[in-house]
């Protein structure tokens, strides 16, 4: 059986690339989106019955059979890279450790707030 696989292949100031495996495809992904679909997949983990959106995708992720895993990440590319890097992960707290503090550069101040508009 085939599966989807995902590799992170580095990061910018803003972004986060990752290689789809099976496929070939490149996803380049906001690190802000990505965040928030590993603070989703957190919630799930721990409120796996809950009934909000994003739990029942999460639920959806797990049935799903390799096509529409495929499907999914074109529709979700945050929540199924989230997915399918927690899933092939070794351990759940491996997995939080490392993507649950990715940092987010600050914006650069403009000209007119470093001058204070001098």
């Amino acid at each position: 059986m085939m599966m989807l696989g995902i590799v992170p292949t580095g990061e910018t100031k803003n972004m986060l690339n990752f290689f789809e495996v099976s496929t070939g495809a490149n996803i380049c992904l906001m690190k802000t989106d990505f965040i928030d679909a590993v603070k989703k997949l957190k919630i799930w983990r721990e409120h796996q019955y809950a009934d909000n959106f994003s739990s029942m995708l999460f639920c959806l992720f797990c049935k799903a059979d390799i096509l529409n895993k495929r499907k999914f990440l074109n529709g979700f590319p945050a929540e199924m890279t989230a997915y399918l890097l927690w899933y092939h992960s070794h351990s759940e707290d491996e997995f939080f450790n490392q993507w649950g503090n990715v940092q987010i550069a600050e914006p650069e101040p403009e000209p007119d707030e470093v001058n204070n508009g001098e």
